[in-house]
């Protein structure tokens, strides 16, 4: 009997991780690429329009976990503008984008060293759902470097000599 338990655990265990392996599907954006700031504005902007909207939105958001990003600018006449998005934390998040449920981990590296330009620690974010959602995967980033270039548009870049 203990034998047959041992078997159908084992098998059991097997075909666990090969499910999981066929089914689950992750898209992983480290920091260092151009992708990571315009997704993390984009779910604070798809949160922020749900929010405000109370219609059905594209995105729903479930966080326990959030954190502030701020952006300021500064006029020529001397105001400046402050933004503050509320994007999620570190650790794990659900949301739901045209009807399928994804799973966001923001995780930070603390063993390695700040970026050299921004200051700012490694950080990765992996987006999972299921194998068959797959193909959301480009259109919310489609979506996502869309909504960053409408931002962009017309703003000044200003280039600084270092060394």
């Amino acid at each position: 009997v203990g034998v047959g338990l041992g078997f159908l655990r084992q098998g059991g265990l097997a075909f666990a991780n090969l499910a999981q392996r066929r089914l689950i599907v992750s898209l992983e954006v480290p920091s260092r690429d151009a992708a990571y700031p315009w997704f993390l504005q984009w779910i604070a902007m798809e949160s922020n329009r749900q929010a405000a909207k109370g219609g059905a939105p594209s995105l729903r958001l479930w966080s326990n976990a959030l954190s502030v990003e701020t952006s300021y600018k500064k006029h020529l006449n001397g105001s400046a503008d402050v933004l503050f998005s509320v994007v999620p934390g570190v650790g794990t998040h659900l949301f739901r984008y045209r009807g399928a449920w994804m799973q966001l981990k923001r995780e930070r590296q603390t063993q390695m060293m700040p970026g050299p330009v921004d200051g700012r620690p490694f950080e990765t974010l992996s987006i999972t759902t299921l194998a068959r959602d797959k193909h959301l995967f480009p259109v919310l980033l489609e979506e996502a470097r869309q909504l960053y270039a409408e931002a962009e548009q017309g703003a000044m870049v200003v280039h600084t000599a270092m060394g």
